[in-house]
């Protein structure tokens, strides 16, 4: 067992060390003994850098007689303090924060899968429902069994809370837990408890609509938030814009997936009427490619349109060959394309269109 200096003891070393003059400390015999045995077994795992200190030491012993302990070098690490004063590492596992914060704003009512303490409801939760079917707080009773009917209900209380666990199916189960309702209620209609029943109502749209955006979206995998809420955006106003299609056309079939299309189509048409009309360097086929979109009729009716202003006084007859490099003023009032003499009739209207009545 190792002893130790008694107060006493260190406390008259140090009086002695502020004083220059010599000093000799009455140390117990046995603690002299048990300490050279303890320092012979250490002996052989001492480091380099006390050996290095014990040379130093032997080589200034004459200079270090003169001179008083307090004012000798010590050797200091490279924090400057010759003991650490952090404490060794248990283990060489990193240490872990282990305190826990509490989920959600204190006082507001917050409705999360994620929350698992019952602790935690009491300082959360004032009126409201979460789904809580994959807890380890659960009872097992309310846990999905095949002993379970269905359309059975089974109900737990506490002072301010209510838990029912309702099988809507054989070896399923819905497991919610409230501190709103307070008594066995079920609905007359569907049997189901009215916690369900509320719960349905008040979040069953966010579920839907969540279900609509994941059928038809146009996410795409990006790092960048700016995009995913532009795509949430897009996603939740195309499921809005059908609702107020279909409230405003009650007799209307279309399905979702035809009416996002006609949407997409809808909203990118201005762009290439306006593209068509600005870029005069369009390739002959993308400019056929938009004629094909727009279609014959859509094309004639943005050019009638188009102010007089914008338009060219002359052109070269579009029938004609390109050698003939003659303008003409007068041109068919159905597509819009300047025409020369042979090829037009008393409507100035140009042959082609006449042929294709």
């Amino acid at each position: 067992m190792e002893k130790f200096l008694s107060d006493e003891q260190i406390a008259n070393m140090l009086d002695h060390w502020d004083s220059e003059d010599e000093f000799d400390l009455a140390v117990p015999t046995n603690f002299e003994s048990e300490y050279e045995d303890s320092a012979s077994e250490h002996s052989s795992h001492r480091s380099d850098t006390e050996m290095e200190l014990d040379s130093h030491d032997e080589s200034n012993a004459s200079s270090d007689d003169e001179v008083p302990f307090s004012h000798l070098g010590s050797y200091t690490g490279k924090n400057g303090f010759k003991w650490s004063k952090i404490p060794p590492p248990a283990s060489r596992t990193r240490a872990h924060n282990l305190i826990r914060h509490l989920p959600g704003i204190k006082g507001q009512a917050l409705s999360n899968d994620n929350l698992n303490p019952l602790e935690c409801w009491e300082v959360i939760f004032t009126k409201d429902i979460i789904d809580m079917k994959n807890k380890r707080e659960l009872p097992k009773e309310f846990l999905p069994s095949k002993v379970r009917t269905e359309d059975s209900s089974n109900y737990g209380f506490t002072s301010d809370k209510t838990i029912v666990s309702y099988v809507p199916k054989k070896n399923q189960s819905v497991v919610l837990i409230s501190s709103m309702h307070h008594e066995m209620e079920s609905d007359p209609l569907t049997e189901k408890p009215e916690i369900i029943v509320f719960y349905n109502s008040t979040k069953g749209g966010v579920d839907s609509l969540d279900q609509k955006c994941t059928i038809f979206s146009v996410m795409r995998r990006t790092r960048r938030w700016p995009m995913v809420i532009f795509g949430t955006m897009m996603n939740i106003s195309t499921v809005n814009s059908h609702v107020i299609w279909k409230a405003s056309n009650p007799d209307g079939k279309m399905k979702r997936r035809d009416f996002i299309k006609d949407l997409g189509l809808s909203l990118i048409r201005p762009q290439i009427i306006k593209r068509k009309q600005q870029s005069a360097t369009l390739s002959r086929e993308l400019h056929g490619k938009i004629e094909n979109f727009l279609g014959p009729s859509t094309s004639r009716s943005e050019n009638a349109d188009e102010p007089p202003s914008k338009r060219a006084k002359s052109g070269r007859c579009y029938i004609c060959s390109r050698k003939d490099d003659r303008k003409y003023t007068k041109y068919c009032h159905k597509c819009e394309k300047f025409v020369c003499k042979n090829h037009y009739k008393d409507k100035v209207e140009c042959i082609q269109c006449c042929q294709n009545k």
